[in-house]
């Protein structure tokens, strides 16, 4: 039995570890939680942090040497690409570049990277201090977004103009960058896209295309959070067509050959720019729920062959139909979860693909400034994205977290 290795325990690594399982593979976790919840699902479990790459290489080689031999490595819903390539790396096995993985693990270094292969970026900048903040926002009328250009999930993101308490924003963001760096970008305010192609053999093949739902600009403001989407996308073929051409030319400038590639796009007049890319497989259940419900594409098991070096190299991957998906989150006000209303209810009605409450009575909930912040999921499926749409956004309403001061 051939053996991967999986780097993060996290909740949603549970279903690429379960259908790892499913093909046969003895499926080895790596996580620097004791207690996370994949390794309960794991068959072996290697205590190392998924961001400390020298440690986790030191443990994986021993594991090599002493308990089983690794025939390939994976990250699932876990931005730690840099981890996985110097796995691969040292143990010569299918994934992306070392370089490759840097360059996307920094915002800055990344937009840069585009800019100097013409892939077209909003117009960005690295900030160096405070006063460079001030220079650049201060004398402009437009909106931007400033970021950390190592973090994730959207925490320290903020939507920023001239009239933003600026110090505040700037430190809020710093805070949330292990390598000290924010960078600002101009805000783009066309409709955004999520994306997921698998590269084989330097041939992409785009998976799926998705709208991207930011109706909580304002209520969250300054903090930038996504409540979900919907696929496919409404957008015209035309702009669907130019996205997959761009991201083609993404994929060969990052030189990958074999491997994923997540992107999240927005349209300006028609024309797709990058915000970013990762190169591996997304998290939010979109690449292990939302892909294969719409498209009947098995996502999961296509990469996780394809690290086990078992993918057929000539194989043809494309939508095998459009069901209509729907995703929706749960956002609840500060203070102590009390009651949930209703689950048992919604949870198995017809459509509702997968529901997750993510807390329980007891918790505290604090700000929402980030994704993790969220408290619930539920996706939909129905006859058209309307219908999907209309029940996803009827079960958050009714569907209550009573949380009380």
């Amino acid at each position: 039995m051939k053996t991967i290795l999986i780097i993060s325990g996290g909740t949603e690594s549970i279903f690429g570890i379960k259908r790892a399982k499913e093909l046969g593979y003895f499926v080895v976790v790596t996580d620097g939680d004791p207690n996370a919840p994949g390794f309960k699902y794991a068959d072996d479990c290697i205590l190392a942090s998924t961001y400390d790459i020298e440690d986790t290489l030191k443990k994986v080689i021993k594991y090599d040497e002493v308990k089983r031999k690794i025939n390939g490595v994976i990250c699932i819903a876990s931005d730690v690409p840099k981890t996985v390539a110097a796995i691969s790396s040292y143990f010569n096995l299918i994934s992306v570049p070392i370089e490759t993985a840097r360059i996307c693990s920094d915002k800055y270094e990344m937009k840069k990277f585009f800019r100097l292969k013409n892939i077209p970026v909003p117009w960005f900048k690295e900030i160096s201090s405070f006063e460079d903040l001030k220079n650049y926002v201060l004398n402009s009328n437009s909106q931007f977004v400033i970021k950390p250009v190592d973090s994730r999930g959207a925490r320290g993101v903020l939507k920023i103009t001239n009239k933003s308490d600026l110090a505040d924003s700037y430190n809020y963001s710093l805070s949330f960058s292990n390598l000290g760096k924010v960078i600002l970008e101009k805000f783009i305010s066309g409709p955004q896209l999520s994306t997921e192609s698998i590269i084989i053999n330097k041939k992409i093949f785009h998976v799926a295309f998705a709208d991207r739902n930011y109706e909580f600009l304002e209520r969250f403001s300054p903090n930038i959070i996504e409540n979900g989407g919907q696929l496919p996308s409404q957008l015209s073929p035309k702009i669907i067509k130019k996205t997959g051409i761009l991201l083609e030319k993404v994929s060969k400038a990052l030189n990958i050959e074999n491997g994923i590639l997540k992107g999240d796009i927005v349209i300006k007049k028609n024309e797709p720019l990058v915000i970013e890319v990762a190169p591996r497989l997304s998290g939010g259940y979109f690449s292990t729920h939302e892909i294969p419900m719409s498209t009947g594409v098995d996502l999961l098991g296509l990469a996780l062959k394809q690290a086990m070096g078992e993918l057929d190299k000539g194989i043809v991957v494309k939508p095998l139909k459009k069901n209509a998906i729907v995703q929706r989150y749960w956002f609840t006000n500060e203070g102590i979860v009390k009651r949930i209303d209703n689950i048992g209810r919604f949870s198995k009605l017809l459509n509702v693909e997968y529901l997750d409450i993510r807390v329980k009575i007891g918790d505290k909930i604090g700000p929402i400034n980030s994704h993790p912040s969220r408290a619930g999921v539920v996706i939909t499926s129905g006859l058209n994205i309307e219908k999907a749409k209309n029940l996803a956004e009827k079960i958050v309403k009714d569907l209550k977290i009573i949380v009380e001061k």
